[in-house]
């Protein structure tokens, strides 16, 4: 059985709540919670553990981004988009960050991206450090660590390559599946993003001495292999 992640949305509009829950095509990833004001969703939210929020900006008890402030006061870390035709929270006003507001009327796939998108962050910044061949993996901090205490900071984009590559466990990854999980495109769409990344990140791993990790290209994906350095004569 699919695992779904929770998600809680928060608007008095039923037209909205009726989109994402019938026509986005949300309902195939996510178990759909709804709260219709404010003050219901804080205190569902103590009860339940919700992966993201949707938060409309015009709620009967407050606005959605006092919604989202009131969250964080309360130590809640779960990604949090807040929907509004407002000028003001569309550059990320009201001290909410413009990255966590979606202008509306809402586009069902730019919905679905930001969603997707958020998600992605939240794994990775979640993610328990991890070694690959002789180096740490610091996913959260994006950052890679030599025995001897180089680092080399990554880009979101090569972290998430890195990770799920190295998650494969040496199998390959096909690249509309890194297309989705990265970059949160269609496989249908045509782009040498992925081979681009790909070979940046290869040349920050070779500057940075770790030639031993090879991202090998393997029929339409990438696969994360090491290579045995040779014994000195």
């Amino acid at each position: 059985m699919k695992h779904l992640a929770n998600m809680l949305v928060v608007a008095d509009d039923h037209v909205l709540c009726q989109m994402l829950a019938e026509r986005s095509g949300l309902a195939e990833e996510f178990r759909i919670s709804f709260a219709t004001c404010g003050s219901a969703a804080l205190k569902l939210s103590k009860m339940q553990k919700f992966d993201i929020v949707l938060a409309d900006e015009t709620l009967p008890d407050m606005r959605g981004s006092d919604f989202y402030r009131r969250c964080r006061m309360r130590r809640m870390s779960m990604p949090i988009l807040v929907l509004s035709t407002e000028e003001s929270t569309w550059g990320g006003g009201a001290c909410i960050g413009k990255e966590n507001v979606v202008r509306k009327p809402v586009c069902c796939d730019e919905l679905v991206t930001r969603i997707r998108r958020k998600m992605r962050v939240q794994h990775l910044a979640n993610a328990a450090e991890q070694i690959i061949g002789s180096l740490r993996f610091d996913p959260g901090k994006q950052r890679l660590t030599a025995i001897c205490g180089g680092q080399l900071q990554l880009t979101p984009k090569e972290t998430g390559l890195l990770f799920y590559l190295h998650q494969a466990r040496g199998r390959a990854v096909p690249r509309a599946i890194l297309l989705r999980e990265i970059w949160g495109k269609r496989s249908d769409i045509t782009t040498h993003t992925v081979e681009t990344h790909v070979y940046r990140l290869r040349q920050k791993l070779k500057a940075f001495g770790a030639e031993g990790i090879l991202l090998s290209t393997v029929a339409d994906g990438y696969c994360l292999e090491f290579k045995m350095r040779a014994a000195a004569a």
